[in-house]
């Protein structure tokens, strides 16, 4: 009886372990983004960030989990090889594929549900997601092992974030698009440095592979940077969201030493377990700066 209890729990904590709750604030990162864009210089009312805590579960806790579990599934031949990933439910054979294709359904089902409960129109965005992670993971498109697998690692995945969460306040048509995309660039070389950091698991055909990718990142972080910054100086946004691209150069100028010091454990380790606690430090510092300026 103690062994079976200690069993299903040993398996329940698996299946959380899968749900990657350490990286939820990835998704909430892009969802503030999104929210203060459209709120700020207004206060938000109680009623609104009841709003938009129920998308912030709908999105981090169920349909950004249930991708995850999606990736690592069709991913378990690389995880195995993979000294920080093969410790994994799936690829450790915590949990089998079988197991994690019905946990996935579920949590992908419950979390568009919840998303129609909020609009139709975020129903929509929530099937775009599926839509892209799945061409990105799954064969025969699997656009992870193409030479476009940056473009649907993530960044595309934040810009449908930020546009749900932005709709819960304004209209579509309003959305700060030259801000947009000088996120979309920063959003793309973070994702390359992340990807570095994996460099010898990956893809032969992944962009990063490439020799030249280094510079052609930072070319694009420092773009980035410049719309972003234009777009605070024609008034597009209020000054304030210059805090946005001054957080994300902070983790781009750490993210820089990792492809030179790629043999060291320890650095490796800081990126994959502390990134998301730098996206909380950073989701918290917006809400203070919106709230008190």
């Amino acid at each position: 009886m103690g062994s079976e209890l200690g069993l299903n729990a040993k398996k329940l904590k698996n299946f959380i372990i899968l749900m990657r709750p350490n990286a939820w604030f990835v998704t909430i990162f892009s969802l503030s983004i999104g929210a203060i864009l459209a709120i700020y210089p207004s206060k938000p009312s109680f009623s609104q960030l009841e709003t938009l805590l129920f998308l912030c579960i709908v999105f981090a806790c169920f349909i950004a989990s249930g991708l995850y579990v999606l990736n690592d599934i069709f991913d378990i031949n690389l995880d195995r090889k993979n000294p920080l990933k093969r410790n994994r439910p799936i690829a450790s054979g915590m949990i089998s594929p079988k197991e994690g294709f019905a946990f996935s359904f579920c949590l992908l089902v419950i979390g568009l549900l919840l998303a129609l409960g909020i609009s139709f129109f975020h129903f929509l965005l929530g099937l775009l997601l599926i839509g892209f992670q799945s061409a990105y993971s799954i064969p025969p498109f699997r656009l992870k092992e193409t030479r476009i697998d940056l473009l649907f690692s993530g960044p595309l995945n934040h810009f449908v974030r930020i546009v749900a969460a932005w709709v819960l306040f304004k209209p579509l048509m309003e959305i700060p698009l030259l801000l947009l995309s000088g996120l979309f660039l920063l959003y793309c070389s973070s994702y390359s440095y992340y990807k570095l950091i994996d460099k010898e698991f990956l893809p032969q055909k992944s962009v990063v592979k490439r020799k030249k990718i280094i510079p052609t990142v930072n070319f694009l972080s420092c773009f980035g940077i410049f719309l972003i910054t234009v777009s605070v100086l024609v008034g597009e946004v209020p000054p304030i969201f210059i805090a946005v691209p001054v957080f994300l150069i902070v983790l781009w100028a750490i993210q820089v030493i990792i492809p030179t010091t790629k043999k060291i454990p320890f650095l490796r380790t800081m990126s994959y377990v502390y990134g998301s606690a730098g996206l909380m430090f950073g989701t918290i510092s917006m809400w203070i700066l919106a709230m008190v300026f």
